[in-house]
């Protein structure tokens, strides 16, 4: 009988984080086909570039935060506080570098729309920093609940507008804004 919480516990995870990451690919693919059929080739190219770009930053301000949290097993309040301040510092700091080699990118392959594109992406480096602690954190403590709804709401709204940005024409602006 004393396992039987926790059996549950596990199956609801389980379901959660199943529909979570379930409705959340099934937006994304909705919103690929929506915007591959409104964007110009020209714009997808420049978002392929541009969020392979973000991927780099947003992989150097996570790795190092996510191991540190969710390995430790006991995380005072300080610490908690210091790799949070970190974790937000090094993402503005990635985001500096970004505003830096925007313009060096966009003249390498000579297109000037890509230095915007980049200024603008870079800021959800600096906005996901701020939020990526408080996920982490969620992680261990296991609510993922919270996190899938966090994530279906989030990818509904980067849906919707980054389709209603594509009818009115806003090309690789509208994928990099949602």
């Amino acid at each position: 009988m004393g396992t039987q919480p926790n059996s549950r516990f596990k199956k609801s995870s389980l379901l959660w984080s199943g529909l979570g990451v379930s409705l959340v690919v099934c937006l994304q693919i909705v919103k690929s086909i929506g915007t591959a059929r409104l964007l110009t080739s020209k714009a997808l190219g420049q978002v392929a570039l541009v969020i392979f770009v973000y991927a780099i930053g947003k992989t150097v301000t996570e790795v190092l935060i996510n191991a540190a949290i969710i390995q430790r097993k006991c995380i005072s309040q300080e610490e908690n506080s210091s790799i949070y301040w970190l974790n937000v510092l090094l993402s503005v700091c990635t985001f500096m570098v970004y505003l830096l080699i925007a313009e060096s990118v966009a003249y390498l392959y000579s297109d000037k729309d890509l230095a915007i594109l980049i200024k603008v992406i870079s800021i959800g480096l600096v906005v996901g920093g701020i939020g990526q602690h408080f996920r982490v954190l969620c992680q261990r403590e296991m609510l993922f609940r919270d996190l899938s709804i966090v994530a279906i709401v989030s990818e509904m709204v980067g849906t919707g507008s980054a389709l209603l940005l594509s009818l009115a024409n806003y090309q690789a602006l509208s994928l990099v804004y949602a």
